[in-house]
């Protein structure tokens, strides 16, 4: 048998294979495998696990719901429970639910009041009703969180956001305005019928603003789909404000708990992300306690979208650990150690000619570029104060001056001076937003600002 060459290209996109014969160069065998592009694909794996994760979520807000309930000295009604048989291996009813729970309409002769969203139009009237219907109607209303466009982390979201994802949050919000427009138009002239339980009601023709006092017991074959609607939050939250009140009224154990039912032991949205309620109510950011409200939302801890392989041990991944500062704007000593890391690696890998031959920096070298790096990059031009206008919606007719890099009068200032005196710079910043009043910049715009001078990335670059 001749001697052969075995050859393979394996590609993101396609594996080549070719053997050729050494003595008549001829090939003997060559082929092409062409990888199917969703081939080995997380995306729907992703799209799982962010299903389970709301599901979790759904879940937690309705538990804080049961939690306050109890509190109240009530029992809340039985809610439909499935698990896995371990015998049969298959998922299977455990616990049917209260027929009261599940029931939107009642059966012919019955003048009991079930459906949901007439059940939370009855409390906000203040009309006397049983404990499982005012449980029924809260139930009802948080079932959906509703959205924020104006989270407290948002600066450092839309710093990394995706093109695609970009595009979805966009989405998101047209949506959202959709909604509101046709909310203000349902009921022009009177705010208070502006809520979701009454977009529902008219939605299913159970409700006309024309006749508002009236109630139908049943829809008909003219009513419409309430389903994929995005609320904005703040209305989620005025609606259970108020049925809250209301159920106070009638409940003794519910009086004056509509902000702990909303958000939990601290009683206001986002505890968590901040340093001062975490310290004071025992917090944890991004942990169990944010869900602790029935429109709480976990405060992301880092950003594990993009994930890449560990440098050092290719088999793990990483994920991305940005820059954070405490709320007198001193950056936290671990969240530095990535950059400082990268940095390190930077030089440590840098070639440059010297003497007509490539050569590397040597070890006090590197020393002194770690440990005095360049003072001209602590600074931010006027112009880039017009990118951040943008991205943090101030008012770009009156931007903070340039931060010009300082002057160390002929001394080699150390790494942490240079950054404790651009953090000091940063403290004195004031924008206008379109209020129209002067303010200190927030926690998390000052870090989104300050990553790209503390990290280093400009020295990267150049």
């Amino acid at each position: 048998m001749s001697k052969t060459v075995w050859s393979f290209d394996l590609g993101k996109a396609s594996i080549g294979e070719a053997v050729r014969d050494i003595d008549t160069n001829d090939f003997v065998h060559k082929a092409s495998l062409l990888i199917p592009a969703e081939f080995a694909s997380t995306k729907d794996a992703a799209t799982r696990r962010r299903m389970w994760r709301t599901r979790q979520a759904h879940k937690a807000r309705e538990a804080w719901l049961d939690e306050v309930w109890c509190a109240a000295g009530l029992e809340p009604l039985q809610k439909r429970e499935v698990w896995k048989n371990p015998q049969t291996k298959k998922w299977e009813l455990k616990h049917p639910a209260d027929e009261r729970l599940e029931r939107e309409f009642p059966a012919k002769g019955d003048n009991t009041c079930y459906t949901s969203c007439l059940l939370r139009i009855k409390l906000l009237r203040g009309e006397k009703l049983e404990p499982w219907q005012i449980y029924k109607a809260l139930h009802s209303a948080i079932q959906r969180r509703g959205y924020d466009p104006d989270i407290p982390w948002k600066a450092k979201e839309s710093g990394r956001r995706k093109k695609d994802e970009g595009d979805e949050e966009k989405g998101t919000r047209e949506r959202m305005e959709k909604f509101v427009a046709e909310l203000q138009a349902m009921s022009p002239t009177h705010k208070e019928f502006q809520l979701p339980c009454y977009f529902d009601a008219w939605k299913m023709k159970l409700w006309n603003p024309e006749a508002p006092d009236a109630l139908l017991e049943r829809i008909d074959c003219h009513a419409e789909s309430t389903r994929n609607q995005i609320v904005p939050r703040h209305l989620i939250e005025e609606e259970i404000r108020l049925l809250a009140d209301a159920a106070g009224k009638q409940i003794a154990g519910l009086k004056g708990k509509a902000d702990y039912l909303l958000w939990g032991m601290a009683g206001i949205p986002y505890a968590s992300y901040d340093p001062e309620l975490r310290k004071k109510f025992g917090l944890r950011e991004g942990g169990a306690n944010d869900w602790q409200g029935v429109v709480g939302q976990k405060v992301p801890r880092f950003d594990n979208r993009i994930v890449e392989k560990c440098s050092l041990i290719p088999r793990l991944n990483v994920c991305a650990v940005r820059i954070r500062i405490d709320d007198k704007f001193t950056p936290y000593p671990e969240s530095l150690l990535v950059s400082e890391t990268t940095f390190l690696w930077k030089l440590k890998n840098m070639r440059f000619h010297r003497s007509g031959r490539q050569d590397f920096l040597q070890v006090i070298e590197l020393i002194e570029l770690f440990e005095h790096p360049d003072p001209s990059l602590y600074r931010i031009e006027r112009k880039t104060w017009n990118k951040y206008a943008k991205q943090f919606q101030w008012n770009d007719g009156t931007l903070p001056a340039a931060i010009r890099a300082p002057k160390t009068k002929g001394r080699a200032a150390t790494r942490m001076e240079l950054t404790e005196w651009f953090m000091h710079e940063l403290r004195g910043v004031r924008v206008n937003c379109n209020e129209g009043e002067a303010r200190a910049l927030k926690r998390d715009e000052a870090e989104a600002i300050a990553v790209p001078i503390l990290g280093f990335f400009r020295f990267y670059n150049g």
